[in-house]
């Protein structure tokens, strides 16, 4: 079997949340590259109030057919919402989780969970990718290139 290739550029296309609502651009935005060996992640919302939330990762990873891991290079966040302002984390943390191949779809956990209550689930099937945090959204992202 052939592994499925995941590099690429992906734009967030929208977000689903548990209560119905659907965030799409412009008060969301986000970018997700995958190249060959690190993976790079921004995004940012707002709120009602017009308070906002911004993420940067990246990180080294490696994907083989049954495991999935990475070495945290960075991660900046914004947590205006949240009243926590700014963050930052520069500690190389390593981790991994198992990956699950069926045909051209691959799944995994991420595997950093920065705020010990998080965890994200992505799926990647052709130029479709599907981001769940699980009881708090799904996000939808299509590549771009």
């Amino acid at each position: 079997m052939s592994m499925p290739s995941i590099e690429g550029t992906y734009k967030l296309v929208r977000r689903e949340l548990p209560d119905g609502t659907t965030q799409l651009p412009p008060s969301l935005k986000g970018l997700y590259t995958y190249t060959r060996d690190y993976r790079n992640f921004s995004i940012v919302w707002k709120d009602e109030n017009d308070k906002y939330y911004s993420e940067s990762y990246a990180a080294k990873y490696k994907l083989t057919e049954s495991e999935y891991s990475e070495t945290s290079e960075y991660l900046f966040i914004n947590d205006e919402i949240g009243g926590k302002g700014l963050t930052y984390d520069l500690s190389n943390r390593i981790a991994n989780s198992v990956v699950s191949v069926e045909g051209s779809r691959i799944s995994f956990e991420l595997p950093q969970d920065f705020e010990k209550a998080l965890s994200i689930t992505i799926e990647i099937d052709g130029n479709n990718m599907k981001a769940t945090g699980k009881d708090l959204f799904v996000d939808y992202w299509e590549k771009v290139s």
